[in-house]
């Protein structure tokens, strides 16, 4: 099957271009939802802080709250405990 090509000659990101993908009946997963109680989330942040003379970033505040908490209440929806 014919690809579209983009202006560089390369085939578009994403490969298939004929629509959405059939599902791979060897896959138990494919078209199912991962229930979130099996997903696990992290929040990885360090840094010294140097540029904000040193202070702890994840603990600064934005609206009143610490930036590590507006992280942890946008993931705690997606994941499990």
């Amino acid at each position: 099957m014919d690809h579209p090509r983009s202006a560089f000659g390369a085939p578009p990101l994403g490969g298939n271009t004929s629509g959405p993908a059939e599902p791979d009946p060897r896959c138990p997963l494919d078209g199912a939802a991962i229930p979130k109680e099996e997903i696990t989330g992290l929040i990885l942040a360090g840094g010294r802080g140097s540029r904000m003379g040193g202070v702890d970033k994840g603990l600064q505040t934005h609206l009143g709250v610490p930036l590590a908490l507006h992280a942890l209440m946008r993931l705690a929806p997606q994941v499990g405990h």
